[in-house]
């Protein structure tokens, strides 16, 4: 599937299409992260956040 669609797919409320993205940027997302916090443990407490608010923020 290509990613405008699950965009596409995503915006329209397809909660798997949201979860598919997120998982296809998870390494992009983590390497922003660390380069911010500069240690392993904060990089993936604060990518852990970002998927926590992103999900509280999608689903309601």
């Amino acid at each position: 599937m290509d990613e405008r669609d699950l965009v596409t797919r995503a915006i329209a409320g397809d909660e798997q299409a949201f979860l598919q993205l997120l998982s296809l940027y998870e390494d992009a997302l983590y390497r922003i992260a660390y380069s911010y916090v500069k240690n392993e443990h904060d990089a993936v407490e604060a990518y852990q956040e970002m998927t926590y608010r992103s999900l509280k923020i999608y689903i309601s």
